[in-house]
């Protein structure tokens, strides 16, 4: 029941495209002590214009997205519309100064992405799959982690790549595997609303959707680029 899939489309609340170098998902929406929104915060709505031309629009029920298709030599030969509104796969919660946007997949996983909005209106978004992360948040445990590894066969001289997933690994075993060989990493229980500081840091954040309908694509900082970096 789990998501194999490198780059995945989480509607975050914004509907980004997000690249991630594995998935972290979770049996249950979060956070533990967030309050569920029935409707968007107006603070979070607006219309918003990629690069490619394609469009966002966020309203209080729903987020609406307008794409561009293309033909084999990558012209435009149309637009395709869609609409998805607020449900009990699609859920927003509110905890302290951050949103969180959970979207539950037909395996009934959810994906969780964090959003803040600053003083100027500017909606900044964050998504963490530091595993290290969160193995050491109270209330969590790994189900289960899937993982490739690779074998030299010496008979013909040459490197196979297997996919291996452990059920309730213990810290040891998680310890030995590297984050680059990781697919995918699925959790039981909830976070906290407090825990949602941790994840909205700068090396998390990934897009800022300003209130000039334009939108600022994030590339990863090291620890010490983070530490020179201005506050948001």
């Amino acid at each position: 029941m789990y998501i194999y899939f490198m780059k995945f489309i989480l509607l975050i609340a914004l509907s980004l495209i997000l690249t991630s170098c594995f998935t972290v998902s979770f049996n249950q929406p979060q956070p533990k002590d967030g309050q569920r929104l029935k409707e968007i915060p107006e603070k979070l709505q607006g219309k918003w214009i990629f690069d490619s031309g394609d469009s966002l629009m966020i309203d209080a029920t729903g987020i609406r997205t307008s794409t561009h298709n293309l033909d084999s030599l990558n012209n435009i030969v149309d637009r395709s519309y869609k609409y998805t509104s607020l449900s009990d796969s699609i859920r927003i919660y509110e905890g302290g100064k951050y949103y969180v946007y959970n979207e539950r997949y037909n395996d009934g996983s959810w994906l969780v992405a964090v959003t803040k909005v600053d003083f100027k209106g500017n909606i900044y978004i964050y998504y963490c799959d530091d595993v290290k992360f969160y193995s050491r948040l109270k209330g969590l445990k790994v189900d289960s982690v899937s993982y490739t590894v690779q074998h030299h066969l010496h008979d013909i001289d040459e490197l196979i790549t297997l996919d291996t997933i452990v059920y309730n690994p213990t810290v040891k075993e998680l310890s030995k595997i590297d984050n680059d060989e990781i697919q995918w990493i699925f959790f039981n229980g909830q976070i906290r609303v407090k825990d949602l500081q941790k994840i909205a840091a700068r090396k998390n954040l990934k897009s800022i959707y300003k209130v000039d309908g334009t939108i600022e694509e994030k590339k990863q900082e090291s620890d010490s680029e983070e530490g020179n970096s201005a506050k948001e």
